[in-house]
């Protein structure tokens, strides 16, 4: 449930000439960019990637070309590569706050807690940062890991000022909340979480269990059934079943 910055825009397909100029390459380059982060946001990974490498081919000093293909990288299991690319990036772009969340993302999925900070920190300081959400919340949601509940909660606190329905921050304090005990709190959050982003099988479950914890039977078994009904493979379902057998 990161929150990753692609820089989506208008996307179209670029036919280079055989004699293109320098500007004319680094426009076909930011097309493939786009397209490639187009592909990659819809799960499209192998067109992305044939999109990305042209990219890099047409102007190996793009950072942004660089800054997406290290995200898809990561996306395939390449850690290295990945973090190839987020460094050459902020190389070219260092001053880039897109470029440090999504490089603290691929970092805190890496388990290197602290480095992640950092990078979310460092995107922060830029006053002209256009999601700061984002990066609240992807530190918040980091530091979850830990688990550090309260820097967690003061970054996830942040993300939802800039943003009051911002999912991934609704959804970890709701998490944060139910691991304190405050059921009440978990509850509402997860109720803002699902109408600003739907139900999943991460926030049913999790439904799930702060109404077990406050007796709400009817709620639990609402849940349980549209996890079950829409969800019958998920990694949810199955702790569901599990924990269904342990309660009777």
């Amino acid at each position: 449930m990161a929150c990753l910055a692609l820089g989506l825009a208008a996307c179209a397909s670029v036919v280079e000439s055989p004699n293109a100029t320098k500007p004319d390459l680094v426009k076909a380059s930011e097309a493939n960019v786009s397209l490639g982060a187009a592909y990659l946001q819809q799960g499209l990974y192998g067109s992305a990637n044939e999109k990305l490498e042209k990219a890099l081919e047409q102007n190996p000093d793009s950072a942004e070309a660089h800054n997406i293909y290290a995200v898809l990288m990561g996306e395939l299991g390449k850690p290295k590569e990945a973090q190839k690319h987020f460094e050459k990036s902020l190389d070219l772009d260092p001053e880039s706050s897109d470029i440090r969340n999504n490089y603290g993302t691929f970092l805190c999925g890496q388990g290197k807690i602290d480095e992640a900070v950092e990078q979310f920190q460092q995107a922060l300081l830029d006053p002209l940062y256009e999601t700061p959400a984002y990066a609240f919340a992807n530190a918040g949601a980091c530091l979850m890991q830990v688990p550090d509940l309260v820097r967690a909660e003061e970054f996830l606190r942040k993300a939802l000022q800039h943003n009051k329905r911002l999912g991934s921050a609704l959804f970890q304090m709701a998490k944060l909340n139910y691991l304190k005990s405050n059921y009440a709190a978990a509850k509402a959050y997860l109720e803002r979480y699902h109408r600003a982003a739907g139900k999943t099988p991460a926030s049913l479950w999790m439904g799930i269990k702060v109404a077990w914890q406050v007796g709400d039977n009817e709620t639990a078994s609402s849940y349980g059934l549209l996890l079950k009904n829409q969800y019958p493979d998920s990694v949810e379902t199955q702790k569901l079943l599990q924990a269904e057998s342990t309660r009777k």
